[in-house]
């Protein structure tokens, strides 16, 4: 996978301020703040199938850190490491980006995530064999592509209409 072109320094747990691009109506602020968290929106009804809350927010900050989403990013790591209550792994994620150092069942979530989230995308088999050596089920899978899948496009869109706030 190539190295991740963001600079660490850009993400953390603190978002910043959003502003629209010069010219575009304050609307644009409403949609954004309507737009689902990527960690809210999976299976319907009791975690009877699909990732975990936790893990479904990890790939979607792991996806939106790909596009270059500092805001998505921080708002979903927010979100993982409160629900998985591995800061530690979720900072490694901020700062070292991917590739990802992470191991396990979570570097796998990660590093699917970041493949499906470059353009083009690059998940390969191996990716999708890791995801099944980590024991994660079919249903799984489908959740994370679906969740990376929601973060990149929120990522783009986000940064299409706005950019963070510098002063």
């Amino acid at each position: 996978m190539p190295s991740d072109p963001i600079p660490a320094e850009v993400f953390a747990f603190d978002t910043g301020d959003w502003r629209p691009w010069p010219g575009l109506a304050s609307e644009i602020e409403l949609l954004l703040a309507s737009l689902p968290s990527t960690s809210v929106v999976g299976p319907v009804g009791s975690r009877a199938a699909g990732l975990p809350r936790g893990e479904r927010a990890l790939a979607a900050a792991a996806a939106a850190r790909v596009v270059g989403c500092r805001h998505l990013t921080v708002v979903e790591a927010r979100q993982a490491a409160e629900t998985l209550k591995r800061r530690r792994d979720v900072l490694v994620l901020l700062e070292e980006g991917l590739p990802s150092p992470l191991t396990g069942r979570l570097g796998a979530i990660v590093t699917a995530a970041g493949a499906l989230a470059r353009s083009p995308a690059i998940l390969s088999r191996r990716d999708l064999w890791r995801l099944e050596e980590e024991r994660l089920d079919d249903q799984e899978i489908t959740d994370l592509i679906l969740s990376a899948a929601l973060a990149s496009w929120t990522a783009r869109i986000t940064l299409g209409l706005g950019r963070p706030a510098t002063d």
